[in-house]
């Protein structure tokens, strides 16, 4: 029974200082990450409780400015402009053939018809994430077939996100990007985890291609 007790107090001890951790000044500061082939983004946390977001993709780039605040040991943002709730998801579907197989083959192209790598595929049912992949250098990429899955989302900085409704016999689908001339990166709600002077951004998956999938604090 005294053992329960004390492993109790130290779990609450324990949880409670990485919340304490947060909450200094530690936290205030640039983070850095980096993608493959010119991708790379940074975040400056300041200490009034704003944050200056910054994005590169090749020639593309852009800055968001907003708020964060700290809930236990995530971090939320908000940017300053949110997306309009009828904002139209615009793209074109060049192929999509029927099939009966145990995986979603995806391929992904530029209005100029050139492949499109690192895009973010993620199958959805309803608001949550399913399973999540990036395209390769031949703008490719395979997700499981998943029978819950109701939609499929596209995103890449700079062009409109896919919103796509899935149907359970098309097994392979051609898209075609548009360009999002409004090329302001929207927060709304995002929750990042902090730990150990890194941030973690849940939209950065593990990949092979990528050099990291956190952010560094960098100053």
């Amino acid at each position: 029974m005294k053992t329960t007790f004390y492993i109790l107090v130290f779990s609450i001890l324990f949880s409670c200082s990485i919340t304490k951790d947060l909450k200094t000044e530690n936290i205030f500061g640039k983070y850095k990450w980096y993608g493959v082939y010119g991708v790379l983004s940074t975040i400056e946390l300041n200490e009034d409780l704003t944050f200056d977001y910054n994005w590169h993709a090749g020639l593309m780039f852009g800055t968001t400015k907003g708020t964060w605040k700290i809930e236990g040991n995530k971090i939320i943002l908000n940017s300053e402009r949110q997306p309009s709730v009828d904002r139209i998801y615009d793209y074109e579907t060049i192929e999509a053939k029927r099939k009966e197989f145990d995986s979603i083959s995806i391929k992904v192209v530029c209005p100029e018809n050139t492949n499109l790598h690192y895009a973010v595929c993620t199958l959805k049912d309803d608001s949550l994430t399913l399973v999540e992949a990036f395209t390769d250098f031949q703008g490719e990429t395979k997700l499981p077939n998943l029978n819950q899955a109701d939609s499929l989302i596209i995103k890449f900085i700079g062009f409109k996100t896919i919103r796509h409704k899935m149907d359970g016999l098309v097994s392979s689908y051609m898209f075609k990007m548009k360009e999002e001339y409004d090329s302001y990166e929207y927060f709304t709600n995002e929750c990042w985890t902090y730990k150990r002077e890194q941030l973690f951004d849940p939209s950065i998956k593990k990949d092979k291609d990528a050099k990291m999938n956190y952010y560094e604090k960098i100053k």
